[in-house]
């Protein structure tokens, strides 16, 4: 394989890793958001609940 070759493979490998690495962070904090969410809705029942 050329060494253009080589660094074009590379690159291409760098941009996927980093690409799923921004993905797995966004949901994390999707998943974190949720469950905030989650915890929000479900407090605010109860005070309506307790009203």
């Amino acid at each position: 394989m050329s060494e253009e070759k080589e660094c074009k493979v590379l690159k291409r490998e760098m941009v996927e890793q980093w690409s799923q690495e921004e993905l797995v962070k966004l949901l994390l904090r999707q998943q974190k958001l949720i469950e905030k969410l989650e915890q929000e809705i479900d407090s605010s029942q109860r005070k309506t609940v307790n009203k």
